[in-house]
This record gives C-alpha cells, structure tokens and sequence, in this order.
C-alpha cells in the first residue's frame, strides 16, 4: 500500500536518521522524501511510503514513539508521481496539441492529489479541461482572486490554484489528506509558469483547442452567476482511466 505522510520533527542532526531507521524496523519502504518547512527548531517533512501489511494506524502509533515527531496527516495518494516536474515539462514541448491534457494529467500525481482542472477567469469561470478522475462539472468555489494560493471546497476537498495564462487558472484538489502547503503552493506556482512558457512557446492550445473544438462548461460554485452546463449529468465523480478530456465532451459522454 502506497501512503504519504507528513511528519513534524525536531530540526537537529540525526532526525530524520532516526525517523528512516524506525521505518526500516517496521518494513515501511521509503520512496521519496520532501522538506516542507524548517525554523524554529522543527521540521515539517513529507514521506511516499510503501507499507505492505503495514497499517496507517499502526504506522502512525510507531512512528510517534520516537521523541519530539509526529504525524500531521496520513493519506494514500492515486499512484506514485510518474515523472518529476522537469520531465513533465519535455512532454508537453515534445507532444503540443496534447500539452494542457498532458500537464492537467500529471498534476495530481506531483501532489499527491486526486485531480485537476484548468478553468478560465472570465466574468464567468468556466472549467476548460479535467484530468481523469475529476468530478463532472467540479464545484471548483470562489477563482478570484486568481494568485497562488490554498482554499477549500464545499464539500470539503483541499483546493489549491496558481494562474496558468491571463485568463486561466491550474487548479488542483485532494480530497482526502491535509491542505496544501505553501511549500506546495509554491511549487505548483513554478510548474504553471513553466508550463505556461512551454504552451506559449510551441502555440499550443488549452482545453477544447486541444480536442473536440466543443464548447467549454461554466464552473460550479464559481459566484453568483455560475449554472450547471447544459445537459450536465448528476452523476458522481468520474473513476474511469483514459486521457484528460474536454469538460464538454466527457458531459456529452455522461448524458
């Protein structure tokens, strides 16, 4: 079982030593290890554990016999991040009229999310492309202001955004988990201003340019004026595999 967990531990020599010996003696396989945040004599760190018959629970009650860490949050991601952020970036030069499909695709997997959206910022926000996965139509709340930075969702998913374009926004949601760090705000930011360059740069297109050319569904929650897509399904989040879609036609698609 793949799980991430972010830990806070004293910032000294020999922590997170002692922090990957005690994982070893329960048979948890380190992965990856990312710094958060370091001050104050602490640390926040984020760990991609292979656990085998290893329960979170009992992953959480081991690793928290070790003096001065503890377990902030404990989750299982969709699957381990395929590629780093910089190879991401050569697919969506190497492949441009499937660059905004290929960067909403491997977005969740950097962050250790569920899914993502580009969504315009016009008057009305209006989601332009889906990873899989994604909801039909996600309530995706208030777009503005449209700068770096951390927010939740109705129901509750953690949301972050970064701006893409002008005119659009990278959006990306865990629903289970905790909230976005800023740490990982700010790396979300520096991937979508990459990535914004690569797009510029080889002309290709967002969302519906990219695909069927159909007309793109307004944002749910989005404010006051926002309203469900026509013909838009109730259904429930989309769990099916295949690539990012245009948000119309996966509605199509769902009836």
């Amino acid at each position: 079982m793949l799980v991430r967990v972010r830990v806070v531990l004293p910032d000294s020599p020999g922590s997170l030593g002692r922090l990957a010996w005690t994982l070893g003696v329960i048979g948890a396989d380190i992965l990856q290890v990312g710094v958060l945040e370091t001050g104050s004599g602490r640390a926040i760190d984020e760990l991609s554990l292979r656990l085998g018959s290893l329960t979170v629970e009992q992953l959480t009650e081991r690793v928290e016999t070790i003096p001065g860490v503890r377990v902030l949050a404990a989750w299982r991601p969709r699957e381990m991040a395929p590629a780093a952020g910089l190879a991401v970036l050569g697919q969506l030069a190497a492949d441009p009229p499937r660059a905004a499909a290929t960067l909403v695709d491997a977005v969740p997997d950097l962050f250790g999310a569920d899914w993502a959206a580009v969504v315009s910022t016009g008057a009305t926000p209006t989601t332009v492309l889906t990873s899989v996965r994604a909801p039909v139509a996600p309530a995706l709340g208030p777009i503005s202001p449209a700068r770096p930075r951390a927010y939740p969702l109705a129901d509750g998913t953690r949301a972050a955004l970064a701006p893409l374009t002008d005119d659009a926004v990278l959006v990306v949601a865990r629903t289970t988990g905790p909230a976005f760090h800023r740490t990982e705000i700010d790396r979300l930011d520096q991937l979508a201003r990459a990535a914004a360059a690569v797009l510029a740069g080889t002309g290709a297109p967002l969302g519906p340019a990219a695909g069927t050319g159909a007309p793109p569904a307004p944002a749910m929650g989005s404010g006051p004026s926002s309203s469900p897509a026509a013909g838009a399904s109730s259904a429930p989040a989309d769990t099916g595999a295949g690539p990012s879609t245009p948000v119309a036609g996966r509605l199509d698609r769902a009836g």
